[in-house]
């Protein structure tokens, strides 16, 4: 994956309908690090994590949980996310579409979401472990790593 070019690759391939790919090789789940809160019930440990820089994190969801309860987007930060185990959902607001649309996760699975998308990702049975790469990394506690968006009655 050529991460240098993140943002431009992420809102080419989220306007031509190519942001998620499957049946990629699974990337490395764990590495000696702490497990860290992140949000108010997962965990993340922080790879690589240079505010203002390109950033790497492990997100460990756990079993059947959303993300959040509202959806939300990263104003300042583009993403590129891989299931490395477990499984869920992605569901997100596609602008020439109405409601929400949902997609499938399952381990190898990447999504590449540019700034600003609204969304959310839902856990399945066995909870799900991604590798998360920002461009660029903002820390969490920064008010503009993400923002809620007042919610519209979608359903998950």
């Amino acid at each position: 994956m050529d991460i240098q070019n993140i943002k431009t690759e992420a809102r080419n391939r989220w306007n031509t309908g190519n942001f998620l790919e499957k049946d990629l090789s699974i990337p490395k789940s764990t590495y000696d690090l702490p497990w860290i809160p992140y949000e108010d019930y997962m965990e993340a440990q922080l790879v690589d994590t240079t505010g203002g820089l390109l950033g790497r994190i492990i997100v460990r969801f756990p079993p059947e949980a959303s993300e959040d309860n509202d959806l939300h987007i990263h104003p300042i930060s583009d993403r590129v996310i891989t299931v490395i185990s477990g499984s869920g959902q992605f569901v997100c607001k596609r602008t020439k579409e109405k409601g929400l649309s949902k997609y499938e996760l399952v381990p190898g699975t990447r999504v590449w979401m540019p700034r600003g998308v609204l969304h959310t990702f839902i856990a399945g049975t066995e909870g799900l472990l991604v590798e998360s790469f920002h461009n660029p990394f903002v820390p969490f506690e920064h008010p503009k790593c993400l923002t809620y968006k007042k919610r519209r009655n979608y359903e998950f």
